[in-house]
């Protein structure tokens, strides 16, 4: 994927960008209230469960088209740690 990290540009910091970003924020956590919370995580689940955090949501970790947040990303981790078949993934610990 091309693009740049930081310096972040100005744009960045627009109201384009803050409300595209929180709309997308809103869907990831709308997509992760469906989460199985029956397995082992790797943080003590708090009950009632409501939502997966990011817990790094900014602008170096989503992707951006045209000015919008379009996708989120993080650090470079193992393949197949998030997805509950990675054999490191913290549901199976």
């Amino acid at each position: 994927m091309t693009g740049f990290c930081v310096p972040l540009v100005r744009w960045v910091w627009g109201e384009a960008a803050l409300v595209s970003s929180a709309t997308l924020l809103r869907a990831f956590h709308e997509a992760s209230r469906h989460c199985p919370t029956d397995g082992t995580w790797q943080q003590v689940t708090r009950e009632p469960t409501e939502v997966v955090c990011h817990n790094d949501f900014a602008p170096y970790n989503l992707v951006f088209r045209e000015g919008m947040a379009v996708a989120v990303i993080d650090s470079p981790g193992l393949t197949g740690w998030w997805p509950p078949t990675g054999r490191t993934s913290p549901t199976t610990r």
